[in-house]
């Protein structure tokens, strides 16, 4: 999983996982984001909610609820969930595996 602020300005697709270290359904979704990722190619950068550094990134996407993934494609949020499954992941991209 890769930098917030890195990712930001390189990837044409990626997702952001906002968390906070104590939520149980965020404990749930990290190991079906990362195995996502290693499928799908697709980065996940993760957020911990706890960290002042990334305020401003929390704030810009309005985030309130954890946990919350945004889809980013070519620097916009195209959708957001809070997903549970693989197939609720590739949804939030756009239907299909990549």
């Amino acid at each position: 999983m890769n930098d917030a602020f890195e990712i930001l300005e390189t990837a044409e697709l990626f997702l952001i996982d906002f968390y906070l270290p104590q939520c149980p359904p965020c404990k749930r979704l990290a190991p079906i984001l990362k195995e996502w990722s290693d499928e799908s190619g697709i980065p996940v950068v993760t957020v911990n909610l706890k960290e002042k550094r990334f305020d401003l990134l929390s704030d810009r996407f309005g985030v309130k609820d954890t946990p919350t993934v945004v889809a980013i494609r070519d620097r916009e949020e195209i959708a957001r969930s809070s997903p549970v499954t693989k197939k609720d992941l590739y949804k939030l991209v756009g239907g299909g595996r990549p």
